[in-house]
């Protein structure tokens, strides 16, 4: 109560002293955010920001484009505007530049994934110890409609990458850490994960102490193709990431160029359904998330697990997805593989997108069961794909249910498995999930989808399959690759 006090006074003391253009978020405001690494409203802070006023005059104000980083392959650029707007970057080795990318709107199925004020943009694959240019350009607001005047410097800037890779590093973060500190080791831990995402670097592994985190995490770090980035629940420790009862939509934010980055260990609760899922992948490559549990059963609308747009070499392997608005949302994306998950009871499709290439989509040794009976007539599995020795878990006969559709509209399993061939056929089966193995007959109401598993279903275990036939063929979460974990620990929000 005194450090908040302290606080307050501080801030009212210093109110007086503000240059127009900046505010001071309200501490109240933030006591929903106590002792996290956000500490206020939507990802911010308590304490003094630069405020934007977005006015009616369509007038544009960016501050930067500014170096955020360099190493020696990559450099992580940012600039901040007054209203979301598309801008183009140009780069090169001269001051000619030659490169150039523009930074469109994305979206996968929907929601469509946003143009923020934020703006971060990555260049990987540079020579070391080479000087590049670059340059970052207005191209129209996020509507379409152009600026009446833009105050941005377009001048065109120069840096060196370095002349070698940095040693990696292996940074710590707890619940009751410090940003203040070194990171370095778990007596030095920073506080927060955003502030790991701001300082680490390629090669560097971010071990996460077991506690509540109440963050949107914005990715501004890309990794390199020898030297990826890595965060992860530190073993045997439960890391819950929190939406504030949906006040936070979204977990990690990985836009424009973060390539080279895994995710494992955790467990994601009560964010809102926003412009992404809980991961939002944006014109980003060779991205692994494993071993994450994403609970969707609180009151509101949650987000998927995952939605990317634009995105090559993405691996999702041994997660859960627990009453989400969909499963996970695609679009443009190349090399994908969704394999050994749970899906569980989404709101309304598992899997939806557009998929040009099904050799680009792999779905492979998964339970999918059926969405809410309300959405009983929409597909689960969007045409396009290629599915191999999946589970299904269906409310009706298979003949009865369309489980793929599409712009033809919806097809049958049995169907699919006539029309292409597979080494191993999909398939209709009660998983028989350890937390409804009392309940062993075959019926769509026994235990199922009478709500039991949606009481029941608290952890991975609860959903390791005790079905023979799915053990055998390799279905579903491998339990082994669980055996550093610890189950069944239950964090209050007061473990922060």
């Amino acid at each position: 109560m005194l450090r908040k006090l302290s606080l307050a006074i501080q801030l009212t003391l210093f109110l007086s002293f503000l240059p127009a253009g900046f505010d001071v978020l309200d501490l109240q405001a933030g006591e929903k955010f106590r002792g996290t690494a956000a500490n206020g409203p939507m990802g911010k802070s308590p304490g003094v920001h630069r405020w934007f006023e977005e006015g009616e005059d369509k007038m544009l104000r960016v501050e930067g484009p500014l170096l955020h980083s360099v190493g020696a392959t990559t450099a992580n650029i940012e600039w901040w505007s007054s209203r979301p707007a598309v801008f183009r970057v140009n780069w090169g080795e001269t001051p000619e530049l030659g490169n150039s990318q523009t930074l469109l709107r994305a979206f996968a199925y929907h929601p469509t994934n946003p143009l923020e004020k934020f703006n971060t943009f990555s260049l990987n694959g540079l020579e070391p110890d080479t000087r590049y240019y670059f340059q970052v350009e207005f191209v129209r607001f996020e509507n379409g409609e152009d600026a009446s005047s833009v105050q941005l410097d377009e001048d065109i800037t120069s840096f060196s990458t370095l002349p070698d890779h940095r040693e990696p590093r292996t940074l710590h973060v707890s619940p009751r850490g410090d940003n203040d500190r070194s990171g370095r080791s778990r007596e030095e831990a920073w506080r927060s994960i955003n502030h790991a995402a701001d300082q680490v670097r390629p090669g560097d592994t971010v071990l996460i102490g077991e506690g509540v985190y109440t963050e949107k995490i914005r990715i501004r770090v890309t990794g390199d193709e020898e030297l990826p980035i890595t965060f992860k629940a530190k073993a045997g420790e439960k890391v819950v990431l929190d939406g504030a009862g949906k006040q936070l939509q979204g977990v990690f934010h990985v836009f424009n160029n973060k390539d080279y980055l895994r995710f494992d260990g955790f467990y994601m609760r009560d964010f809102g359904r926003g412009p992404t899922g809980a991961f939002g992948l944006i014109r980003s490559k060779n991205i692994r998330i494993t071993r994450c549990f994403h609970d969707g059963r609180e009151p509101g609308y949650d987000p998927e697990l995952l939605t990317a747009s634009s995105v090559d070499n993405l691996v999702v392997k041994n997660c859960v997805t627990l009453r989400g608005w969909d499963g996970i949302g695609l679009r443009n994306v190349t090399n994908v593989l969704i394999e050994n998950n749970v899906f569980v009871q989404p709101n309304i499709r598992t899997i939806p997108g557009s998929f040009p290439d099904r050799e680009q989509v792999r779905i492979k040794n998964n339970i999918l069961t059926d969405n809410l009976a309300s959405k009983r007539n929409a597909f689960l599995v969007r045409e396009g794909t290629l599915l191999e020795n999946n589970c299904f878990w269906l409310r009706f006969p298979e003949e009865e249910r369309s489980v793929f559709g599409g712009g033809s509209g919806g097809r049958s399993l049995k169907s699919y498995n006539e029309e292409f061939t597979v080494e191993e056929e999909n398939f209709v089966a009660n998983p028989r999930f350890v937390a409804l193995e009392e309940d062993e007959e075959d019926t769509p109401t026994n235990g199922f989808f009478d709500g039991a598993i949606l009481r029941k279903g608290n952890d991975f275990p609860d959903f390791f399959t005790t079905h023979p036939d799915l053990i055998e063929r390799g279905i579903g979460l491998i339990p082994e690759d669980f055996d550093d974990f610890h189950f069944h620990i239950n964090l209050k929000d007061n473990d922060q």
